[in-house]
């Protein structure tokens, strides 16, 4: 089949670009042509030979409105190009499918904003359009699908749930021991504390202020937090470390102990399913859709975001033993070329 794969921004940060770039080459591996359309790109993302290119001019057009004149212009692409199947990953208008990675009516409503300006109502027209505009809309957890179904009124039947997908073969658990004593050293974990992972490049709504609380209260010779994302995190505390910023987290995730999300508004988190894939278990708030892949053997799910809730968490996590398979993620397509046969099946 003929491809298309439309994302605003080819960039080598955050989710949805890691998702880009995964569809790419599964797409690829499974013999499909495969074009990518997008408005910007930086220079450290290189894209396979084989694979085609539209970009999208947007000229000198005020940031706020580029994302609107980005779905707008898509149009006249697409009419001028025979694709057998479109895929968008944000909210654009001239699609087969469309990704739901988040609902901004949900964001809103998760945060407590009542007031909208400029920026919400074209966030929120953009997901009307593509809603209504594509054939189905693959959400990213029951969570969003719910969002969807409640706060646009989409009929549940235009609605396939599909978790992001997992690269297996960048994400994998520890070769021994020893590998993980090395990866220690070479990260400056502590050896001998429970050390804990938070991942963010969006600090506030994933958690960051619950987290500073926590650490403290928490015993400081026992227990550890490591930071990574943008922007960099500076701490006064002895038990919080910044790491830096990295695209890829397999060798830290094996160097921890578990993986911390106390997210306001998490529609899924990918570093989750990353996280299990490393054998690495995980802490969720109730606020984060990955929790629907979460069970007692790979972690556990906190229902509030009350800081002693969460203290009483960690300080009873020495009783607690976690056994990780990955059959939750096998069975629920996780995998990339599980997750990709899946619109597959769709678009045949």
């Amino acid at each position: 089949m003929k491809i298309a794969i439309i994302h605003y921004r080819l960039v080598n940060m955050g989710g949805l670009e890691t998702r880009l770039l995964n569809y790419i080459d599964a797409f690829r591996n499974k013999g499909h042509q495969v074009t990518v359309i997008y408005a910007k790109k930086s220079n450290n993302v290189k894209l396979p030979e084989n694979v085609n290119e539209i970009r999208i001019k947007l000229g000198i057009t005020p940031k706020r409105f580029r994302t609107l004149l980005f779905s707008k212009k898509l149009k006249k692409v697409m009419n001028k190009n025979n694709f057998d199947f479109s895929l968008s990953l944000g909210r654009t208008g001239s699609q087969t499918a469309v990704l739901a990675p988040c609902t901004h009516l949900g964001y809103l409503k998760a945060l407590n904003k009542t007031s909208r300006n400029i920026q919400d109502r074209i966030e929120i027209d953009l997901d009307k359009v593509a809603y209504q505009n594509s054939d189905v809309i693959f959400a990213c957890s029951e969570m969003i699908k719910q969002e969807l179904i409640n706060l646009y009124k989409v009929a549940s039947d235009k609605i396939i749930t599909l978790y992001p997908p997992l690269n297996n073969q960048k994400y994998f658990p520890a070769k021994s021991k020893e590998e993980i004593t090395q990866l220690k050293d070479k990260y400056g974990i502590q050896p001998q504390t429970t050390n804990f992972l938070f991942v963010s490049t969006s600090h506030k709504r994933k958690g960051l202020p619950l987290l500073l609380e926590l650490f403290e209260q928490l015993p400081k010779d026992q227990f550890q937090l490591y930071i990574v994302g943008k922007p960099k995190v500076k701490s006064n505390l002895p038990n919080v470390n910044y790491l830096g910023y990295y695209t890829n987290l397999r060798d830290i995730y094996v160097t921890m102990d578990f993986t911390i999300h106390p997210s306001i508004y998490e529609p899924f988190g990918q570093i989750i399913s990353e996280s299990i894939q490393c054998n690495t278990p995980v802490i969720v708030s109730n606020n984060v859709g990955a929790k629907e892949i979460v069970n007692e053997k790979n972690g556990i799910i906190i229902n509030s975001l009350e800081a002693n809730d969460w203290i009483n968490e960690i300080k009873t996590l020495s009783q607690k033993s976690f056994d990780i398979d990955k059959k939750v993620l096998i069975e629920n397509n996780i995998y990339v070329n599980d997750h990709v046969d899946r619109i597959i099946n769709f678009a045949n």
